[in-house]
């Protein structure tokens, strides 16, 4: 399967992905929205169930991002 969007390089090979996961998380981030989180946490803005699901795929967020590396 060949990657069809391009992330960059690292250490000289190319990195992507295939666009059929940018589906995959659509998918997920849909259930999660309109079933899931409704019922888990009821009372909540309409926003907020779709923010949840994206917000641990933003770069900002992930445990390796510099911004959540602690200096001494």
């Amino acid at each position: 399967m060949r990657a069809t969007i391009a992330l960059g390089r690292i250490a000289g090979v190319r990195v992507g992905v295939h666009w059929s996961v940018l589906l995959i998380f659509g998918i997920i981030t849909f259930g999660l929205a309109q079933d899931r989180l409704p019922q888990a946490y009821p009372g909540r803005a309409l926003v907020l169930y779709w923010v949840a699901p994206l917000a641990p795929r933003l770069p900002s967020s992930s445990p390796c991002s510099p911004t959540r590396w602690r200096t001494p």
